[in-house]
């Protein structure tokens, strides 16, 4: 196999391997979709009660949550759905 050829191989696998990060991360982000689909509701129902708890806007209440969330390590998720089950016990994250 001469330089020219060698190169031209070198490519191609380069190629390939840009392909298949580029699926890894197309499957990664189907998966990180589908948990966002699954806790939605969760996430709907946190937003809410925060809204209507510190008469936040719905922008403000979700970016309370990820804020929390970011500052926890808390998955968001999670952090939902604590909000979710404490609502009634008032430990609800502070603004």
């Amino acid at each position: 196999m001469n330089e020219s050829q060698l190169l031209d191989r070198l490519r191609q696998l380069a190629a390939e391997a840009s392909q298949e990060s580029g699926i890894d991360m197309a499957l990664r982000h189907i998966a990180d979709l589908e948990l966002a689909i699954e806790h939605r509701t969760e996430l709907g129902q946190a937003t809410g009660i925060l809204m209507e708890r510190y008469d936040l806007d719905p922008d403000d209440a979700f970016q309370l949550l990820v804020r929390l969330s970011n500052q926890t390590n808390t998955k968001l998720y999670d952090l939902a759905a604590d909000v979710v089950k404490h609502r009634r016990e008032g430990k609800l994250p502070q603004p």
